[in-house]
C-alpha cells in the first residue's frame, strides 16, 4: 500500500477561494455578508489563537465576525 500525499494548504485555498466567491456573490446582491461567531468559553490561550486565525481568515474573505467570552 502505498501513501498519498495531501496538499492542505492547496486543497484550503481553494476552499478558501470559492467560499470568497460566495461571499462576494452574496453582498453584491445587497444583502448582509454572512456572519461567524466564535464562542470561547474559560480562559485557554491555544484556543484564543485559534479563534483569531478563524477571525483573520472570515474578514479577509468579506464575512462578518466576532468573538465573544464566557
Amino acid at each position: 500500500m502505498s501513501a498519498t500525499l495531501l496538499q492542505g494548504r492547496e486543497v484550503a485555498a481553494a476552499i478558501g477561494e470559492a467560499i470568497g466567491t460566495r461571499v462576494e456573490a452574496i453582498t453584491a446582491a445587497g444583502e448582509a455578508p454572512p456572519s461567524l461567531r466564535i464562542l470561547l468559553v474559560g480562559n485557554d490561550d491555544a484556543s484564543a489563537v485559534y479563534a483569531g486565525g478563524l477571525q483573520k481568515a472570515g474578514v479577509k474573505l468579506g464575512m462578518s465576525v466576532e468573538i465573544d467570552t464566557y
